[in-house]
């Protein structure tokens, strides 16, 4: 059930866990989006029906009376009642997504972040199957895809680029050393300067030119002044955002204001709409999610793990993409990975975790 307490990415993180468990357990698996203050599942997204396991021909979902957001081993004491059906949402999800959970899907014999390999290709699994961007929404994710290549295009034969996401509003670092306070832009720029060296492929030309020291960046961001700040410190003519799209219909996307949740709802339906549109392009574009094998996606993704965004960057750059080739004991391998987390810097243990469980 969609209530909208939380934000999309957050929302879609814990769907794809509860979607790769009915698909399981060959259950039904379906979105209620009557009190979304986004709108409706469909204005976004294709039927989640079309690729779960669906219900008999001409069943209608339960009706109110049957849905309880009670814990999955709770006893139930209903009467005339045919069915039971778990409400799973962001304020139930603690109960369905905890601790027995991660017993029951984390590989017990695997160390750091080999112990969430099972969790993590359930959510690939999902965000591949199930959680897709309808026609509407493809058409966006392409425009923009399109736009950014011609921008490429014109500085010469490249489409390699970095995607950085830039995340504040409400969302302030989770790392003691920033603690209160918004990751710095130096942070996001320095990853920018490490990065592009060791993920940049070589020229397809000749192999022997040198990286281009100026890679092109796409920024996704809900800060106008993030967005300045961190333009203003890179080669502000490879970047591509939808704040600075030429293309009026991208641009009327970009976020006006950081992301404050509490107040998402005193925006009006077709502005909460328009954010919402923007985050999906957003994130298409700042992580590869929903590109085609070998299409146009990042080379690397950088970010902060206080953000969902972030969380699920790593889930569509794929495990091996994303981490490199983890130590026995589970350790992230700074060489080979494409996930640049810029908050914690690889200081928790496990660095990654599929979604955020909320009170």
């Amino acid at each position: 059930m969609l209530d909208g307490k939380v934000g999309l990415l957050a929302d879609l993180a814990l769907m794809a866990q509860v979607a790769a468990m009915a698909r399981e357990r060959n259950r039904i698996f379906f979105v209620d989006d009557t009190y979304w203050d986004r709108g409706k599942w469909a204005d976004y997204f294709i039927d989640v029906r079309k690729s779960q396991p669906g219900e008999e021909p001409g069943c209608l979902p339960p009706p109110p009376n049957e849905l309880v957001a009670c814990p999955r081993g709770a006893r139930h004491w209903v009467r005339r009642l045919r069915a039971i059906y778990p409400v799973i949402n962001s304020r139930t999800a603690k109960y369905h997504l905890g601790h027995p959970f991660s017993e029951t899907y984390e590989n017990a014999y695997g160390h750091g972040l080999h112990r969430l390999k099972p969790i993590f290709n359930m959510a690939r699994e999902s965000f591949s199957n199930t959680i897709l961007p309808n026609e509407r929404m493809r058409h966006l994710i392409n425009i923009a895809r399109g736009a950014f290549q011609k921008k490429m295009a014109g500085a010469g034969p490249s489409s390699s680029y970095l995607g950085v996401h830039i995340r504040r509003g409400d969302r302030k670092a989770s790392s003691w050393k920033y603690h209160g306070q918004y990751l710095p832009t130096f942070e996001y720029v320095s990853a920018v300067v490490n990065t592009w060296p060791r993920v940049s492929p070589p020229s397809t030309a000749n192999p022997l030119d040198s990286i281009p020291s100026n890679p092109f960046i796409y920024l996704a961001s809900d800060s106008p002044e993030g967005e300045r700040e961190f333009t203003s410190s890179v080669h502000a003519e490879n970047v591509f955002s939808l704040a600075g799209s030429q293309n009026p219909e991208l641009a009327a996307l970009a976020s006006p204001m950081g992301y404050v949740q509490s107040e998402f709802d005193q925006l009006n339906l077709p502005e909460r709409a328009a954010a919402t549109k923007g985050m999906i392009v957003d994130f298409a574009l700042v992580s590869g999610m929903w590109a085609a094998d070998g299409g146009f996606a990042p080379e690397a993704t950088i970010c902060g793990i206080s953000s969902s965004v972030c969380r699920l960057s790593a889930v569509a750059l794929g495990w091996d993409r994303a981490f490199g080739e983890l130590g026995s004991m589970g350790d992230i391998d700074e060489t080979g990975k494409r996930w640049v987390e810029i908050d914690e810097h690889g200081t928790i243990v496990p660095v990654w975790q599929p979604f955020e469980l909320f009170r």
